[in-house]
């Protein structure tokens, strides 16, 4: 019992400290005393585990609440991996156990995380694949191949009268400096020759577009009624300002 308390009281381990230097001087004084030596060797002898057996007298006189909260001390110890009784050690030891475990409940919690997000990324890839399989989504309409011909006969007529339109106006420029025709009047009319050409260079690039129709039909069908309806402003546009060009050509 003693033993316990010189481990955990300052004052006792300063106690025990002080009895040692006594101790120390005992035995000094010992040495030079041959035949005491001798009969403490020889009890020494005859009972080796004198340590083993003041520890049982020890735990012997410890109280059930002391040899319970001895036990929990001990145990403390070996979990800690401190096999002293050093308190200033046992207690760095408690410190970096908090700190390990408060790290590895971090760790679980972005694991538990990263786990949630990966079901739900999964779960999404899932849904896709089956749709996928449903080969309903990806059918085209049956008259495609035809209507993309026709949209594009269309685009190279358009092309072709935007040309005419272009070359015509130029040979009116020349004309209008030896007739008097007014220069704007010419101009204004290109304007709108080269905003049906970049009309007609969108249209192409929509009408390449349509190599890849959406897989939704609904929504190829939506595409090919906006583009058809475009279609149709440009080739009217187209007859309006051939008739201009016509009609001017007759008064001039």
């Amino acid at each position: 019992m003693e033993e316990f308390e010189t481990i955990s009281s300052p004052s006792k381990a300063r106690q025990a400290a002080s009895q040692a230097k006594d101790w120390a001087y005992v035995m000094n004084w010992l040495n030079h005393k041959e035949e005491t030596i001798g009969l403490l060797k020889a009890e020494e002898i005859e009972s080796p585990n004198l340590k083993l057996d003041l520890l049982e007298d020890i735990q012997a006189a410890l109280s059930d609440e002391s040899s319970n909260l001895l036990q929990d001390l001990a145990e403390t110890v070996v979990l800690l991996g401190v096999p002293t009784g050093d308190v200033g050690n046992r207690d760095r030891s408690l410190l970096n156990m908090t700190r390990a475990e408060f790290d590895a409940t971090e760790q679980l919690r972005k694991l538990e995380e990263l786990q949630k997000y990966l079901e739900k990324e999964l779960a999404t890839l899932h849904m896709r694949l089956e749709e996928l399989k449903d080969e309903h989504n990806y059918e085209t309409p049956p008259d495609l191949p035809a209507k993309t011909s026709e949209w594009l006969r269309g685009k190279r007529t358009v092309e072709a009268k935007a040309k005419e339109y272009q070359r015509r106006i130029t040979a009116g420029r020349s004309a209008s400096d030896r007739e008097g025709t007014k220069i704007e009047d010419l101009m204004a009319e290109e304007e709108r020759v080269v905003k049906i050409s970049e009309n007609v260079k969108r249209l192409q690039k929509k009408v390449e577009t349509f190599h890849g129709l959406p897989s939704n039909i609904l929504d190829a069908k939506l595409e090919y009624q906006k583009l058809e309806s475009e279609l149709r402003s440009l080739i009217q546009q187209r007859d309006n300002l051939f008739e201009g060009l016509v009609d001017r050509g007759k008064s001039q």
